[in-house]
């Protein structure tokens, strides 16, 4: 008994200490132009920002459609385009599994 309390009091300090990696994955690290897409018919592309990482990405047209929601009816849309040094929108994505 005394040895499955020990193995736990082990156990669970090391699971804690190496699950806090603090190294971001490249989603997070990379740049990207982010573009709110407007509801159709229009699906016109509004530039909003230059931003590091997909989640900053996302946060920033959220930000840009709340302050507008008034005058923007039906869905709206968001594009993240990777930007290297050779392209502007290299690649395009979204926060998570939205795309």
């Amino acid at each position: 008994m005394l040895k499955k309390i020990l193995h736990i009091l082990f156990f669970i300090p090391a699971l804690l200490l190496f699950s806090c990696d603090d190294r971001k994955s490249a989603t997070e690290t990379n740049t990207y132009n982010a573009y709110f897409v407007f509801p159709k018919p229009e699906e016109k592309k509004k530039y909003v920002g230059t931003v590091t990482g997909l989640s900053s990405c996302k946060y920033i047209v959220s930000d840009y459609y709340n302050k507008r929601r008034k005058f923007i009816k039906g869905d709206w849309d968001y594009i993240c385009c990777l930007k290297t040094s050779k392209s502007s929108c290299a690649e395009k994505h979204r926060y998570k599994d939205d795309y």
